[in-house]
C-alpha cells in the first residue's frame, strides 16, 4: 500500500568528505494516527525528501539537518516541511517545524495547523558519517 521514495541517497563515502551524514528515524502522526515511520538519510545542510503515496494520495517530509551547539553541547538541528499529496499530485504543506536535539536523542514536536489538524513528529537523529 505504501511506497517510500528517498531522494537523498548515500552514493559513496568519498562524496560526503567534510560533511556529516545523519540517519533520521521518525514517526509522523496526523490527528493522532501514525501515518509513517521512515528513516531518512540526510547530508549536512542539504535537503532530503521522502514521499509516501497510495491510491488516495500520500504524505511528504522534507528535512535539512545541520550541526549546532546548544548549551555547550554539539547537537543536531532539523528543519522540516511536512505535508500531504492529493490523489491528483497536489502538495499541501501542513507544518514547518524545527527540532534541535543531541545525537541519538529523541525529540518530539506537536503542532496544530490552519486546517485544524494536529501534526506530531518524533525524531531520533544519529550521525553516521563525517
Amino acid at each position: 500500500m505504501k511506497v517510500f521514495v528517498i531522494l537523498s541517497v548515500l552514493f559513496a563515502s568519498t562524496a560526503f568528505a567534510g560533511k556529516k551524514v545523519y540517519d533520521l528515524k521518525m514517526n509522523l502522526f496526523i490527528d493522532g494516527r501514525q501515518v509513517s515511520s521512515p528513516h531518512i538519510v540526510s547530508r549536512e545542510g542539504e535537503k532530503a525528501m521522502l514521499t509516501q503515496s497510495g491510491k488516495n494520495g500520500g504524505n511528504f517530509v522534507e528535512v535539512v539537518a545541520m550541526p549546532v551547539v546548544l548549551n555547550g553541547k554539539e547537537s543536531i538541528q532539523m528543519n522540516f516541511t511536512v505535508g500531504t499529496i492529493s490523489a491528483k499530485g497536489v502538495r499541501k504543506i501542513l507544518a514547518t517545524p524545527r527540532l534541535i536535539t543531541g545525537n541519538n536523542q529523541t525529540a518530539e514536536i506537536s503542532q496544530d495547523n490552519a486546517n485544524g489538524q494536529t501534526l506530531a513528529l518524533v525524531v531520533r537523529p544519529s550521525t553516521i558519517a563525517q
